[in-house]
């Protein structure tokens, strides 16, 4: 069965949260969110009236295992409108960053595929005709043009291979993200660059602490919330750090202590969880954090794209520099010998 993407679960909780804060119950908004003609809602919610919303949900396999748990916590804790409500606006801005993603990966790969296939026509179609020319004006081609020609289609060569590569990993990289939506899986052979590694991070980082607001607005324990939030972690040692901070909670640590210490959050964003928990209202400076989190997010990635761009260009223009300089040389030569 295939799944909802982030963008039809936002619409489905934000649709249910809608009409359960109108006062509908449970059952009519169903009616009326299957009467809205989506198929795929309305297949996912089409038996509900014999289970639980949740149940239904996990029935139909159309939804991500973890939304069902935090929608069933919600039931639990008789809290199932801020949960949805919750969970349409965690899913809208995860729709926005993958949205971001998906143009930082593709950009790049039609990029280099344009410089390849102008690549592929200089070394095909335009060296020859200068070589053409050039025999037509000098009468032969003495050693030193046919280096220079031989050098050109060289660097002609390597520009094509290298930005055909450039363009083919891209690809491949933009299909995995298309098809699992796991950013660190998706990049993994660019973890080695800091930037990339780094964009995971805030990535992950904000996943979590949205979710971790969501569990605390839902009415879990800290400490369960924290142990649920980790959960859609996917960055190995972010997650250990969490596990660590859970740990530490369990204990008795404040939360913002336990975050300080095992170094989640920048300085800023520590102080302003300590002070959201001192003052009582932890949900809504984790809703803050989340914005300020998510926000970072997109800028790494934007960063990663002014970084990885202009590099590539300005080395795919020096390469093409090079190749006219080794076409122009021999005509130079020429022409001051006719001169």
């Amino acid at each position: 069965m295939k799944k909802l993407n982030s963008n039809e679960i936002s619409a489905y909780c934000e649709n249910m949260a809608i009409l359960l804060s109108s006062g509908v119950s449970v059952d009519e908004a169903v009616e009326i969110v299957c009467m809205e003609g989506n198929s795929l809602i309305a297949q996912a919610v089409n038996e509900r009236f014999e289970l639980t919303l949740s149940d239904a949900m996990k029935k139909t396999g159309m939804f991500p295992t973890y939304t069902v748990d935090m929608i069933e916590t919600g039931e639990a804790t008789g809290k199932t409108e801020e949960t949805l409500l919750g969970l349409a606006n965690y899913y809208e801005k995860v729709s926005i960053h993958e949205k971001n993603i998906s143009d930082l990966i593709l950009r790049p790969s039609i990029v280099m595929a344009v410089i390849s296939g102008i690549m592929l026509f200089i070394v095909l179609k335009l060296l020859p005709i200068f070589k053409e020319v050039y025999e037509n004006l000098a009468g032969y081609m003495d050693l030193n043009t046919t280096t220079f020609f031989n050098l050109a289609a060289l660097l002609g060569w390597i520009v094509f291979i290298v930005s055909m590569a450039i363009s083919i990993v891209t690809l491949i990289t933009w299909n995995n993200w298309k098809k699992n939506r796991d950013l660190n899986r998706a990049v993994s052979i660019f973890r080695r660059f800091t930037r990339f590694e780094k964009a995971i991070i805030e990535t992950e980082l904000a996943k979590f602490t949205d979710v971790l607001a969501i569990y605390i607005e839902s009415g879990v324990d800290i400490i369960t919330a924290v142990e649920k939030a980790s959960e859609f972690i996917n960055h190995e040692k972010l997650k250990i750090s969490l596990d660590n901070c859970e740990e530490k909670v369990a204990q008795g640590v404040r939360l913002s202590q336990a975050m300080k210490e095992e170094k989640i959050y920048t300085s800023l964003n520590r102080r302003l969880l300590f002070t959201a928990e001192s003052s009582g209202k932890l949900t809504q400076g984790l809703k803050a954090l989340s914005n300020k989190q998510w926000e970072t997010a997109d800028e790494t990635l934007r960063q990663v794209t002014e970084t990885i761009e202009p590099t590539v260009l300005l080395a795919v223009t020096a390469f093409i520099g090079l190749l006219l300089i080794s076409v122009m040389l021999p005509l130079v030569s020429i022409m001051a010998s006719i001169c």
